[in-house]
């Protein structure tokens, strides 16, 4: 499986990627609420990496990953749309540039896993990877819901 790290995480990683965006489209965000949405987004994106790092079937590796990389294009649009919602309109273009920012730093981080690959195995930094995206995925409902209360007491008060 070693040999095969730059396939899964290039070729089978990016072209999902780019088209998994898309699929949220699927999804009336009218009916689903979108923190909810990417808590849960997030939350499967670590679940998945987490299974990467224990799998021994290829199928299943090559499979995780493209359910990873599926997820990880679909928090683009709902953190867009949750900047919008959240965001004063002032600070959205700074918001949304740092947030944008973001992905590239992490796939720029992302990269330098390949040091520490050598350390611990890549396994292990999929398993790390997988706990740090769960614990994120439920700090963000957390920090979401708070927000969305707080936004909801603002237009009742404003009615």
């Amino acid at each position: 499986m070693d040999s095969y790290y730059g396939l899964l995480s290039g070729l089978l990683y990016t072209v999902p990627f780019s088209l998994g965006g898309i699929f949220l489209n699927f999804f009336n965000t009218k009916r689903f609420n979108e923190t909810k949405m990417l808590c849960t987004i997030v939350t499967i994106a670590g679940i998945t990496s987490i299974l990467t790092g224990v799998v021994n079937s290829f199928p299943v590796l090559v499979a995780m990953r493209t359910v990873h990389a599926i997820c990880f294009s679909m928090t683009i649009p709902l953190i867009a749309t949750l900047v919008h919602r959240f965001i004063p309109r002032d600070y959205r273009g700074r918001a949304n540039s740092i947030l944008y920012s973001a992905y590239h730093v992490g796939t720029a981080i992302s990269s330098l896993s390949i040091l520490v690959i050598g350390l611990f195995g890549w396994r292990n930094i999929y398993n790390i990877m997988g706990i740090s995206g769960i614990i994120i995925g439920a700090l963000t409902g957390i920090i979401l819901r708070k927000k969305e209360s707080k936004t909801k007491k603002k237009k009742k008060e404003g009615e």
